[in-house]
């Protein structure tokens, strides 16, 4: 799997697998009481040595480190499921914009998948009450499937799992304090903004959003 990084100007370079980690590590783990030792430790088990990369188990597997109550193969069930139905509404050889509308259609409009406002305002502004807020509902993919709501990181997660399924060339995005995921079949670039349903987002936006004055040129392909 492809990853783009956007570092910022004082950040190392991180290999994929690494990059994986960190994520699920700060996102989904470590909340759960596990500590960097026990993760690492059982991350490299989940990690194949063969090269046989499997996102969607390993994103699952990682998961259920922090909810118990995942069942993998259950969660894995319904990936296949919704990437099945995505399938049967895409036309062969549909333009990378076409499969995005039609992927942002049955992710947002038919499941109804949807970013809650609330957990961000209490992650990134803290004016929430933090009683009111249950992380878990949100770096749970189980609890994430069940809600039909998350954050960048969960729903782009799934965006990517689903992608992978339908082995269409998207994927992550990460800039300092957010994560998109990125149509790119070496001819067409899409940015999609899994926080807005979707939504198709110029370099700019980013850009402006990170005080970089070139997407790009701080961009890493790993």
């Amino acid at each position: 799997m492809k990853i783009f990084f956007i570092k910022e100007k004082s950040a190392a370079a991180v290999k994929p697998a690494g990059i994986l980690s960190v994520l699920m590590l700060f996102f989904m783990v470590l909340p759960a009481g596990i500590n960097a030792s026990e993760f690492r430790g059982i991350f490299n088990s989940i990690i194949p040595t063969d090269g046989n990369f499997d996102f969607p188990r390993t994103v699952m597997e990682l998961s259920a480190l922090a909810d118990p109550q995942l069942n993998v193969n259950v969660e894995l069930s319904r990936i296949e499921t919704m990437a099945g139905e995505i399938k049967k509404r895409l036309r062969p050889n549909a333009s990378g914009a076409e499969a995005v509308y039609g992927i942002n259609e049955y992710i947002y409009g038919v499941m109804g998948f949807r970013f809650d406002e609330h957990a961000n305002e209490y992650i990134f502004k803290k004016t929430v009450n933090p009683a009111s807020v249950d992380m878990k509902n949100y770096e749970s993919l189980r609890i994430v499937m069940r809600e039909r709501q998350g954050i960048c990181v969960s729903l782009s997660i799934l965006y990517l799992m689903l992608t992978d399924e339908l082995n269409i060339p998207v994927y992550a995005v990460f800039v300092p304090g957010h994560i998109f995921v990125r149509y790119d079949d070496g001819k067409e670039r899409i940015n999609i903004e899994t926080t807005s349903r979707g939504s198709f987002a110029p370099d700019s936006e980013y850009e402006k959003a990170v005080s970089y004055t070139h997407l790009r040129a701080h961009e890493t392909v790993l």
